[in-house]
């Protein structure tokens, strides 16, 4: 499908060149003139934001300086805007990768600490919390997730980008404007650095440049294409500065799939299926499809000079690389903030502070001719706290002046004032728990309700977070596969333990990055009150009061409505120690049968008194059964076979002493 060109009338009324360059173009004024209004009061809601005298309108301020009254600022939508990013700052959730498949289990952590490694190189907590604190303001952010253009870091990159500095189709209505036409973002650059990138269109550059220093374009400040209604400056020429602008857009294109038996679709080129039409006889093939897909295009231009040929996205995603965080949108699809609702409010409170402290700083001041001595002198000292005014005699007999304070007045616009406060309070739903300030909830309970009344009110922008960084876990997966194709080592903190933990992708086999099919979901974290962490938590103090068996259940079922972080990993631990408890309360069972089984031991006997030393006339028979039946005997203390033979052999045949001779030798005649 080719792209759409300007008309004959166009090209005649803007004098611009037919093409595509004239339809970015075209493009490009048409967002910046449809969001002007909407840019404008996100300008005015960040001002509310900071505070001073950008909460007031300069006739406002002129008119009060002019009657010398004060010009207060009581902020009070800066601490109630910095209390929902000190919650998601606490709330800081993950991105992980679940396996759809039944085989794609092995590689989804592997996955998941990809995610976590290119999040930690890019400062992502950080670049989130931005963009979450422009759509508090303004209603809008932005980050981008892209390929590095420095080849020395990682290579995938997540980007900040300032929320002015982006554009959209004005027709888009879906939160992530995935249904726009086109999106773009912009940025001045040095021409000088132009050049150096695009040293092809060079002159081009420089005849943009010489041509609008020809016509008087040019500003001292950097151009806000939102504030005014002038054409487009593509040139600063007292800076040599250029405006360059990157458009994505959608193509349809005609495209084949191949839908499988498991769900999956793959995309297959015409040349291949033509060459190869033996595949589409797969078994896992179930149907085959053709249709026109939207492709994700890209063109860098700065004028009428395009930097960069439109080329589709070599990414195989088909969304675009940057990614809006909406935190509330209006009837006709524009984004606000936070602030918007509070503005009202805040005026109220600063003017009617300013009008209360006037009042009660003031007097009213009624005399009759002659009453006072100097008149000019008593001016000054009536506005003193502590006047002293001379006056004629009889001025106070006979109340020849007087003065009064609207006191009433005062009250009134005190009290106004403080309606004031509650009203921005409720419409920001930032109660005073919340804040950490004293209120009459007095019990734990009333504390924890009205916390968690006010943390509801503010759920759709934490929640619009969430999809927002689910986007970026789809982008980052299809950046890993395009650029990860190698043996890859990356290092990152393990959660639980805080030790360095290593992964390797793309390693004999496993943790193949190009292979498998993922869901990427994003966790809840517990500092993020909602209600099934509540009822997981009044769970668990029900279970603290059961049986041990009873107990231990409604434990399982309170974690699984939980949302701790790593809830599948406590899970498993979990269900290990059970099982190992299970096995030792079974083997405690069966010895415990065992023993009732086993007949009773026997008694121990009464152990034998030792042997008293040999007796004169003992015969060995005597001693022999006196060693076989236990005794102790002399020096014997440890009975056995071979010492009761040896103990017998010794009574029966005595061993001569050294040198001597036996007695059976003595009675023995010596033969010749």
């Amino acid at each position: 499908m080719a792209e759409p060109e300007a008309t004959e009338a166009e090209k005649a009324n803007t004098g611009e060149p037919s093409g595509q360059v004239a339809t970015f173009k075209k493009w490009y004024t048409e967002a910046k003139d449809a969001c002007r209004e909407w840019h404008e009061a996100g300008v005015e809601d960040s001002k509310f934001y900071h505070g001073g005298r950008g909460q007031w309108k300069k006739d406002d301020i002129a008119i009060l300086e002019a009657e010398k009254r004060p010009v207060f600022s009581i902020n009070r939508i800066k601490p109630t805007i910095d209390l929902q990013k000190g919650i998601e700052i606490r709330s800081r959730t993950d991105i992980d990768a679940k396996p759809r498949g039944a085989n794609d289990g092995g590689a989804a952590d592997a996955i998941t600490a990809g995610f976590k490694y290119i999040q930690d190189q890019n400062n992502a907590d950080h670049l989130v919390s931005d963009v979450f604190f422009d759509g508090l303001k303004n209603g809008i952010g932005w980050m981008e997730v892209c390929e590095n253009e420095d080849p020395t870091k990682e290579e995938i990159a997540l980007n900040y980008i300032p929320w002015k500095n982006v554009g959209w189709d004005p027709y888009a209505t879906k939160l992530l404007l995935d249904d726009a036409r086109y999106m773009f973002k912009e940025k001045w650059v040095d021409i000088d650095v132009a050049k150096a990138t695009w040293p092809e269109q060079a002159d081009e550059l420089t005849a943009g440049m010489e041509e609008a220093r020809g016509g008087g374009v040019h500003t001292r400040v950097k151009p806000d294409q939102y504030a005014s209604g002038e054409a487009v400056k593509w040139c600063d020429t007292l800076r040599d500065r250029i405006l360059l602008v990157q458009m994505y857009y959608k193509k349809p294109v005609p495209s084949i799939f191949l839908k499988l038996k498991n769900g999956e679709a793959i995309e297959v080129p015409e040349a291949k299926l033509s060459a190869q039409p033996e595949i589409v006889a797969h078994e896992a093939v179930i149907r085959v499809i053709k249709r026109p897909v939207d492709k994700v295009y890209s063109c860098i231009f700065s004028g009428n000079t395009v930097l960069e040929q439109p080329a589709p996205l070599e990414e195989k995603h088909n969304h675009y690389p940057l990614v809006p965080f909406i935190c509330y949108t209006d009837e006709d699809g524009a984004p606000y903030g936070m602030v918007r609702n509070m503005k009202d409010p805040q005026r109220e409170i600063n003017k009617n502070r300013s009008q209360y402290s006037h009042i009660i700083t003031t007097r009213r001041v009624f005399f009759e001719t002659g009453a006072f001595r100097d008149a000019l002198g008593a001016k000054e000292q009536i506005s003193r706290p502590d006047a002293w005014i001379e006056l004629n005699m009889g001025a106070l007999q006979f109340k020849k002046f007087q003065f009064e304070q609207d006191t009433a007045v005062a009250r009134e616009h005190f009290e106004i004032m403080r309606e004031a406060k509650q009203e921005l309070q409720e419409v920001s739903g930032a109660v005073e728990e919340q804040m950490g300030q004293q209120t009459n909830a007095r019990s734990g309970v009333a504390i924890e309700a009205r916390q968690r009344q006010g943390a509801t009110v503010n759920t759709e922008p934490f929640d619009n977070l969430r999809l927002t960084k689910r986007r970026v876990g789809e982008l980052m997966l299809a950046l890993m596969r395009k650029h990860w194709t190698y043996e890859k080592v990356i290092r990152i903190t393990d959660d639980q333990t805080g030790a360095d933990k290593f992964v390797t992708f793309n390693q004999g086999g496993q943790n193949m990055v190009a292979q498998g099919r993922y869901d990427i979901v994003v966790s809840v974290h517990p500092e993020m009150e909602t209600t099934r962490n509540w009822v997981s938590r009044t769970l668990m103090d029900f279970a603290t009061r059961q049986p041990p068996q009873i107990g231990l259940a409604i434990v399982q079922t309170a974690l699984e409505m939980s949302d701790i972080p790593n809830k599948d990993k406590v899970m498993q631990k979990i269900k290990e120690a059970q099982e190992k408890q299970d096995k030792l309360d079974q083997q405690k069972i069966l010895a415990d049968a065992i023993a009732k089984e086993k007949p009773p031991a026997a008694a121990p006997e009464a152990e034998p008194e030792a042997m008293k030393p040999a007796q004169p006339g003992m015969t060995a028979e005597e001693a022999l059964k006196k060693i076989l039946a236990g005794e102790t005997w002399g020096a014997i203390t440890e009975i056995k076979d071979t010492t009761v033979e040896k103990a017998a052999e010794f009574i029966k045949t005595p061993k001569p002493p050294p040198g001597g001779d036996t007695p059976e030798k003595k009675k023995s005649p010596v033969k010749a």
